[in-house]
């Protein structure tokens, strides 16, 4: 693990002391989430923590109403032949300087693979988000980008459903908001200018 990187409580990124775009606030100019719920969210970030623990082999006692959003995800696991490599795991690109946290690296087949959790309705713009975790992965494993599949996985209360995210055009995409987002970090007015 690359100690230089680290998050804060409001989600910025640093490498070694200096602040980085990350893939949530590079993406943030194509939609306005915040009027997500706060209940909904925090119902998300429990799923995903538990997931986590879950899947690093530290659950130990939990809420009973996350046992269908487990069992939900223990099925994915087993249809798609999926080995979790990573969970949670926070990558930086020096190539691209933005960083990112995919909520699994693992192998699905004999497929390296990036897996976004879902469990509110996706935004439209997954396939980008995807497509930067993918970049990410393959700068850090050495995989060429093309060879990483991009999944998102909805879970349910009582299933999953997943998309597996394809379009060629998503990583350039991806990129263009992140220069587009160097740019007006670039020009931005300063408080000595103002």
């Amino acid at each position: 693990m690359d100690n230089r990187l680290t998050r804060d409580d409001q989600h910025i990124y640093r490498y070694d002391g200096k602040i980085i775009p990350g893939v949530t606030k590079i993406l943030s100019v194509l939609g306005d989430y915040s009027f997500v719920k706060d209940e909904a969210r925090q119902f998300g970030t429990v799923v995903h923590d538990t997931l986590h623990l879950y899947d690093i082999d530290d659950l130990g006692s939990y809420n009973p109403y996350m046992e269908s959003y487990i069992r939900a995800w223990k099925d994915f696991k087993q249809d798609h032949h999926v080995r979790i490599i990573h969970s949670n795991l926070k990558m930086y690109s020096r190539i691209h300087k933005f960083a990112g946290e995919a909520d699994k690296i693992a192998m699905v087949g004999d497929s390296w693979a990036v897996i976004d959790i879902k469990t509110g309705k996706p935004a439209p713009y997954v396939g980008l988000q995807l497509a930067a975790y993918a970049e990410l992965a393959g700068i850090k494993f050495g995989i060429p980008y093309r060879q990483i599949k991009r999944i998102a996985v909805h879970l349910e209360g009582e299933g999953y459903r997943r998309g597996f995210h394809t379009k060629r055009e998503d990583k350039q995409e991806f990129l263009t908001l992140l220069y587009a987002h160097n740019i007006v970090e670039k020009y931005k007015p300063t408080a000595e200018m103002q």
